[in-house]
């Protein structure tokens, strides 16, 4: 008679890979949570007049990140292009408070804005120095293959996430007065995306 198949498992093969799997999804998720109080949405608020002369409210949104406060404002980095032609501009916090904030600066070439929020307009909680995002840097060579998390509006819709890696670095974008450095990543890409 021929010898029976010998099955043979390692310790921790199949159910603690999956929980290790699970355990890792659940630290990204942590950490997304964590940064999540650092973004804000940002409205830009235009009004236009319809073809019976009627006046409405345009609305696009986006998502910003906190990333400093100068003592008299908190500035917020977010997409040029929501508040491009806007009238007005409100940002909502992690908390339903929805306050103005006023254009600092724009870049079309990157598509990127700063805003502002006067401080006077935010209870302390909002003034926290741990709600400001600490931003990293890309000018490290061991950037390829890191994880990386897209909080905000990366689906298209208000806190979605997405995670992924870093696929390439030092793809190059010449434009007329800067040139820019570029990074890539397996993230899925979608049209409404913004933030």
């Amino acid at each position: 008679p021929s010898p029976s198949p010998v099955i043979i498992k390692e310790v921790g093969d199949n159910s603690s890979s999956v929980e290790r799997y699970s355990h890792l999804y659940t630290e990204l998720y942590n950490i997304s949570r964590d940064t999540r109080r650092s973004t804000v949405t940002v409205t830009g608020i235009s009004e236009d007049i319809d073809w019976f002369n009627n006046t409405y409210e345009n609305k696009g949104q986006t998502t910003g990140l906190i990333v400093a406060n100068n003592g008299i404002e908190q500035l917020i980095l977010t997409d040029y292009e929501t508040i491009r032609d806007a009238q007005s501009i409100k940002v909502t916090y992690f908390n339903d408070l929805t306050v103005e904030a006023l254009v600092k600066g724009t870049d079309s070439n990157t598509g990127l804005a700063v805003i502002a929020v006067k401080n006077y307009m935010l209870p302390s909680v909002l003034l926290d120095e741990k709600l400001i995002a600490k931003l990293g840097s890309s000018r490290s060579s061991s950037l390829l293959g890191i994880p990386v998390i897209a909080i905000g509006r990366p689906l298209g819709n208000i806190d979605s996430i997405e995670y992924g890696m870093i696929t390439s670095k030092g793809n190059m974008l010449n434009l007329v007065d800067n040139n820019y450095e570029l990074m890539t990543t397996d993230l899925h890409g979608n049209k409404d995306s913004t933030g």
